[in-house]
């Protein structure tokens, strides 16, 4: 994802069309606009963005973009071997446009998952205001520990069950955040980030294989769709929600806290899913 600053976008040229045209082409980048800190901290990893012509480099997003399709290519030897059991199954047994089952395990991702727009709206623009510098290294350290978690603790869904392991990822965002809104410095910065890398690695996996359990194979498309929905929908509402709570309150920190207690109550949320569904582990 890129994303640029119109208003600090090299501007040399005084032809209205020609900065019409500058301008139409930093919207059309996907990401849109964003803050420069954000802009910033996806140079750290993506490359420049703009060369010294005021150019966008598109250059990486294409590479990503190939890698994507190459991968693509072999998904068909992965799913044509269950073609043949999918078209003997019965006919779905819900006509419903959600699926039942994938709603509970969505609302406790989406609340669990309402740390990302803090983390990469809201610190941005707090390490602006208390002048912290760059946030780049700070996306770094979340990124690479999330990997390193997703590899080192691929099994603990197993081992744990869905209900702890989800618990814990929880327990981590809520946590995470409040340190980052408490101790409003680089090294608070960090230790909070390393911190919320415990629930942005855990809650999904452990949530996906929940909502898939036990839904026939004809049917696993839907819930996956239902489940991921929340996903989408968090970032989508996340985001003014937070907002809000930040204007209400006068404070950028104040989005920490709201994140903190929104990604808290998605532990009643998992426990009555639970006490419905007494199978999950």
């Amino acid at each position: 994802t890129m994303f640029l600053d119109i208003d600090e976008m090299p501007m040399a040229a005084t032809d209205p069309t020609e900065l019409s045209v500058r301008k139409a082409a930093a919207l059309s980048v996907p990401g849109g606009i964003h803050h420069k800190r954000a802009a910033t901290a996806s140079q750290t990893t993506s490359g420049n963005i703009i060369d010294a012509n005021g150019k966008v480099k598109i250059e990486t997003t294409a590479i990503q973009t190939l890698l994507a399709a190459i991968v693509a290519c072999w998904l068909p030897d992965f799913v044509g071997s269950q073609r043949a059991q999918v078209l003997t199954t019965k006919q779905p047994t819900q006509s419903s446009l959600l699926y039942r089952a994938a709603i509970w395990p969505g609302i406790v991702m989406a609340l669990g998952i309402m740390i990302f727009p803090a983390l990469h709206g809201f610190m941005p623009k707090l390490m602006d205001e208390r002048a912290l510098g760059e946030a780049g290294p700070i996306y770094a350290l979340y990124g690479l520990l999330v990997l390193a978690l997703r590899l080192l603790c691929s099994r603990l869904p197993d081992t744990l069950g869905t209900t702890r392991t989800a618990a814990l990822a929880l327990v981590g965002s809520s946590v995470g955040m409040v340190v980052m809104g408490s101790f409003v410095t680089r090294p608070g910065l960090f230790v909070g980030a390393a911190i919320l890398a415990i629930g942005g690695s855990l809650l999904y996996p452990a949530l996906m294989v929940a909502a898939v359990d036990g839904v026939p194979e004809n049917e696993r498309a839907q819930a996956m769709s239902t489940f991921t929905m929340f996903f989408e929908l968090s970032g989508g509402i996340g985001g003014p929600v937070l907002g809000i709570v930040a204007w209400m309150s006068g404070t950028t920190v104040a989005a920490f806290y709201g994140a903190a207690i929104l990604a808290a109550s998605g532990l009643p949320v998992l426990y009555a899913w639970k006490s419905r569904n007494p199978k999950i582990t």
